[in-house]
């Protein structure tokens, strides 16, 4: 499976990023809730100013992230080129040379 022939291949990889992200999100969140049970002395509930925020920020960023890949990849697959209208466009090189 070679880039060039498979046109579904960076749909793919943007669904794949999407997953391997809140692989890595809930793997993190899971290693937080180990912590806090290996070491009971150390409670979410002492240090609750901290720990809220944290693990919202990770929820949040894993969602968002999240939803941007599959967007992306959605738009890939319904045949739409996701760089067509970027600001700095290169020259098309002359066909004259």
């Amino acid at each position: 499976m070679t880039t060039h022939n498979n046109p579904r291949l960076p749909a793919l990889m943007l669904k794949g990023a999407a997953g391997l992200l809140v692989l890595t999100g809930l793997g993190l969140l899971a290693w937080l809730l180990d912590k806090t049970l290996l070491h009971p002395w150390e409670r979410v509930a002492d240090d609750l100013v901290f720990w809220v925020p944290f693990v919202a920020t990770i929820l949040i960023g894993v969602a968002a992230l999240a939803y941007l890949f599959t967007r992306a990849a959605r738009r890939v697959e319904a045949g739409e080129d996701l760089f067509a209208h970027r600001h700095r466009r290169r020259p098309e090189p002359s066909s004259s040379d």
